[in-house]
């Protein structure tokens, strides 16, 4: 087939077609000595339909080229369904900033409160490490889970939710300290087990509010806050305090924020 006719047959215009053979996705089965001119084989057809309505779904072409590429069907369904997760990941990011933008620019959303709060010295189970904003999301869910497990291995009696200490670094670098960290009750000492230690929080003054519903939308309170402390307060170094009261940290639930002060 010339490719005149092997275009109209795929739908894949010419310059594509130049595109595919240079990247090896897509060879010619001959390429006229002279002219340059390219001519497909018909069996070729099946492929660049494939290699069409993967692009459209935007998978890459290097994982396009091993799907050609391997005979094998579990692979191919491998690399298949790899890459819906990623375009489901995508829509789910997508609709989360579509729900953001909605409460964002809503006319008549509810105002934030924002209160000062003390909070006394907190003896504590907490994990702390340096980590990049990228792998945040692994690296809480992860901590999480080894807390708990601490928690419940030490006999430690909880006496409050789930928090984390964030570093501005973190955010203002795309790296920095961060912590999870759960309240137990006083008076018992509990020996160190790996990445887990003792600690007691110092007492802090903070300007707090309350964040409910998908982590999409927690910037906006973030964001009132950092006004309302910019207006009436004077910020105090030392990170940001977040308490997980309700539902999943990071998902649907309810976060108090609060960011440290002077007194």
């Amino acid at each position: 087939m010339n490719i005149g006719d092997f275009s109209r047959a795929t739908r894949l215009s010419a310059k594509a077609l130049r595109h595919y053979h240079r990247l090896g996705l897509l060879e010619p089965a001959e390429v006229d000595g002279v002219t340059g001119y390219r001519s497909y084989g018909v069996d070729q057809v099946d492929d660049a339909h494939l290699i069409r309505h993967f692009r459209s779904l935007e998978m890459p072409l290097e994982v396009i080229g091993r799907l050609l590429a391997t005979n094998r069907p579990d692979e191919r369904s491998e690399l298949i369904a790899g890459h819906l997760k990623r375009m489901e990941d995508r829509l789910a990011e997508t609709r989360d900033a579509v729900t953001a933008l909605r409460v964002l620019l809503a006319s008549d959303r509810e105002s934030t409160v924002v209160e000062r709060h003390t909070v006394d010295e907190t003896p504590v189970l907490i994990i702390r490490d340096h980590i990049a904003l990228s792998g945040l999301g692994t690296w809480f869910t992860a901590t999480m889970t080894e807390l708990d497990r601490a928690v419940r291995t030490t006999g430690a009696t909880p006496s409050g939710p789930l928090g984390g200490l964030w570093s501005t670094e973190l955010i203002l670098d795309e790296h920095g300290d961060a912590a999870l960290y759960r309240p137990i009750e006083p008076g018992v000492r509990i020996a160190d087990s790996g990445r887990v230690r003792y600690e007691t929080l110092a007492p802090v003054v903070l300007a707090v509010a309350t964040h409910s519903g998908p982590d999409a939308t927690i910037g906006q309170v973030y964001g009132e806050i950092g006004k309302h402390v910019a207006r009436h307060e004077t910020a105090a170094p030392g990170p940001v305090r977040e308490t997980y009261l309700a539902g999943t940290p990071g998902g649907d639930g309810v976060t108090e924020i609060g960011w440290p002060i002077h007194t």
